[in-house]
C-alpha cells in the first residue's frame, strides 16, 4: 500500500500487489488504487453476458482475428488500475498482452453490461479508465432498455459512434464482420 497526501489528508493507495491477495469469492477491481467492490449480476444480466460470450466465441472460432474473455478475467492497466470487464477482446496482432495473470494493458474492445448497481460506475470511472489507457472500441450494454453504443478511441478521447435502442444493428470497427442485432440479442 502506498500512501499520498493530497489535500493535507493522507489517503491510502492500493496497488496491483494488493489486489492480488484479495480473496477470490468476490469480484474486486481497482481503480486508481481505490478497490471497487460488485456484487453478482442479476439473471437478465447473465443472460445476456451468456448470449454474448456464445455469439462472440461462435464468430472468434470461424474467423480466428483474436480471443476473447469473460469475467471473471482480469484487465492490468498499471499498478493502480485493474478491472475485471464482462467481456473483452484482444486482436491477434497484440496477443502478447495476455499473460496466466490476466491482460497486461488495453484490450482492443470491452463490453460492460450495466446494472442498477454498477451503472453509474461503467459510465464514469470505468469508461474513463478505458478511454485513458487505449482501449479501442467500449461497448456498453443495458438489458433493461435493450440498447447498445458503442465508443471508439479518437486519438485518445471517446467518441459515440453507435447508439441503437430496442431496434438496429451495432457493427465493430475492431472485429471486422462482428455484429450483434439489438432486437434478437434480447429477444427472450
Amino acid at each position: 500500500m502506498l500512501f499520498e497526501i493530497e489535500d493535507r489528508k493522507i489517503r491510502t493507495r492500493n496497488t496491483y500487489e494488493d489486489y492480488a491477495k484479495l480473496p477470490d469469492y468476490s469480484r474486486y477491481e481497482l481503480i486508481d488504487g481505490e478497490f471497487i467492490v460488485t456484487p453478482s449480476p442479476a439473471e437478465e444480466h447473465q443472460d445476456v453476458s451468456f448470449e454474448l460470450t456464445l455469439r462472440l466465441g461462435l464468430f472468434l472460432r470461424e474467423h480466428k482475428i483474436g480471443r476473447a474473455y469473460a469475467a471473471p478475467f482480469v484487465v492490468i492497466f498499471d499498478r493502480w488500475n485493474v478491472c475485471q470487464p464482462n467481456l473483452l477482446f484482444v486482436s491477434n496482432e497484440r496477443a502478447s498482452i495476455i499473460s496466466s495473470a490476466g491482460v497486461l494493458g488495453a484490450p482492443d474492445l470491452t463490453m460492460e453490461l450495466l446494472s442498477h448497481s454498477t451503472e453509474k460506475y461503467d459510465l464514469t470511472k470505468k469508461k474513463d479508465l478505458y478511454e485513458r489507457f487505449g482501449v479501442r472500441e467500449y461497448w456498453i450494454f443495458n438489458p433493461l432498455e435493450h440498447s447498445i453504443d458503442i465508443l471508439a478511441n479518437r486519438n485518445g478521447s471517446f467518441e459515440l459512434i453507435f447508439s441503437g435502442r430496442g431496434k438496429g444493428v451495432a457493427v465493430s470497427e475492431v472485429r471486422p464482420g462482428f455484429a450483434v442485432d439489438i432486437e434478437n440479442l434480447f429477444a427472450r
